[in-house]
């Protein structure tokens, strides 16, 4: 396989990763709950989520080890092999 098919399929796991995730509820959950980003000061955009997301999935696909997870601005990447998973964590640990 090619370098340019490799970096193709790569694009398509991470394509695959964004597809039906629902930035706008996101947004709106981050807006309820009063949540900024601190390098924005604000809550940020559903397409600077989105953006934000993709960069957290390129990061995960790049790190050496086959499997990882990244959690950063309320994301969670989680790498298994080749397989790559978006998630958005609105709460975590215990109360």
């Amino acid at each position: 396989m090619s370098k340019k098919q490799k970096q193709k399929k790569r694009e398509d796991r991470i394509r695959e990763a964004l597809q039906g995730f629902d930035f706008n509820m996101v947004y709106e959950a981050m807006l309820a709950k009063g949540w900024k980003w601190a390098d924005h000061g604000r809550t940020p955009t559903p397409q600077e989520l989105r953006y934000a997301a993709k960069v957290l999935l390129r990061a995960a696909q790049k790190t050496p080890e086959k499997n990882t997870w990244i959690l950063d601005g309320g994301f969670l990447v989680v790498k298994l092999g080749k397989q790559l998973s978006l998630f958005f964590v609105y709460e975590w640990g215990a109360k």
